[in-house]
């Protein structure tokens, strides 16, 4: 009688922990880097940019606003200028401080193959294996002369001290 009663008391528990969501039994799934910069593509190419934030980490500035940041509102990722193809550096960095920093290319209505723009990535991990932007910086040669250095326009999405 003891034995069933303790069969009958796990089995409530168990049962009560999956339908609450308990963490034990819910495994993340991993999110790599070129996955996140995917996914974030995927956004950036939609009328509708209200899930935009949710590619950020939690310790980026105002994270539920970045839709309306000037780089993706009326700078060079706005919804005006899409389809988007991001490219990413290959190798991307290894991971130093537990932060991730590459600068990749950008093509869009704007820029071609031929003269892509200059996105860079700052990322972290938020949960283990799972990794958001943290930092985004766009580049622009608001000059349109090739100078990568002296004439260009910096938009950006961060954390601010």
């Amino acid at each position: 009688m003891k034995r069933t009663y303790i069969l009958v008391l796990a089995a409530v528990i168990f049962v009560f922990a999956v339908l609450t969501g308990c963490d034990l039994f819910n495994t993340v799934e991993p999110v790599t880097v070129a996955e996140r910069i995917g996914m974030f593509e995927d956004e950036l190419n939609k009328a509708d940019r209200s899930n935009l934030y949710t590619h950020f980490h939690d310790d980026t500035q105002d994270k539920q606003s970045v839709a309306d940041a000037e780089v993706l509102d009326v700078g060079p990722l706005s919804y005006d200028y899409e389809p988007y193809v991001i490219t990413l550096p290959d190798p991307i960095p290894p991971v130093k401080d537990g932060l991730i920093s590459f600068t990749g290319t950008f093509t869009n209505d704007n820029f071609t193959e031929d003269a892509p723009g200059t996105i860079s990535f700052v990322m972290k991990e938020m949960e283990a294996t799972v990794w958001y932007i943290l930092r985004l910086t766009v580049a622009v040669d608001v000059n349109e002369d090739g100078d990568t250095e002296d004439d260009n326009e910096e938009f950006e999405i961060r954390k601010l001290f």
